[in-house]
């Protein structure tokens, strides 16, 4: 062999060793963006259940505040319902007398 064809050959491995490291590395970058991929659809499916979750809730406690805000407007007419019974009972107990 002459000194021309040895460079040949020799750029002909460079060339295939480049294209090997390339394939390598291009097969590990898709690798990396598809897990990379898999992470980010994993957490944008958490956080719409997240979000789901939190409106859920928000509309179970606001039905809940409006249930309390009955149910202390049932207790004050109760207690004042109570008031006057006491005071009824008291005045039949007591004929003549204020409580």
């Amino acid at each position: 062999m002459n000194g021309g064809n040895w460079a040949t050959i020799i750029v002909g491995l460079i060339t295939l060793a480049g294209a090997v490291f390339s394939g390598i590395s291009a097969n590990r970058a898709s690798k990396y963006n598809t897990r990379t991929q898999a992470e980010t659809e994993a957490y944008e499916r958490a956080r719409k259940m997240d979000t789901e979750t939190i409106e859920r809730q928000e509309k179970a406690l606001e039905k809940l505040r409006k249930e309390v805000e009955e149910l202390k407007e049932d207790n004050e007419m109760l207690h004042g319902e109570n008031k006057e019974l006491r005071q009824r009972i008291y005045r039949l107990e007591n004929p003549g007398g204020t409580p």
